[in-house]
């Protein structure tokens, strides 16, 4: 079988990428805006998992919705590293308001 480096979009849809996103809980709006300060949306969100470069050994041709929905989660964990740490560096060094004393 060939192996090739391709982008997920170019493999699957965006119904398969939207159901990987919901399938894990780390993936909502307001967690993913923490860790991507920039990001307007989710559809931005699935755009920029569907540039995601994957390395993958199969004939496109003989991947079922489960093989795309698979992949589409592998890219997912690789991404939630980064959102959790994140999110946990931003609770630790969050500034603590002062009191001020008169």
């Amino acid at each position: 079988m060939p192996t090739e480096i391709i982008e997920v979009a170019e493999i699957t849809c965006e119904n398969i990428i939207r159901y990987a996103i919901n399938s894990n809980k780390n993936f909502t709006f307001d967690k993913l805006k923490k860790a991507y300060l920039k990001l307007k949306s989710m559809s931005q969100f699935m755009k920029i998992l569907g540039e995601k470069k994957i390395k993958i050994t199969a004939n496109r041709k003989n991947l079922s919705p489960n093989d795309l929905l698979l992949v589409c989660k592998e890219v997912l964990n690789s991404l939630d590293t980064k959102v959790k740490d994140i999110m946990f560096a931003k609770n630790i060094f969050a500034p603590l308001q002062s009191k001020k004393y008169p």
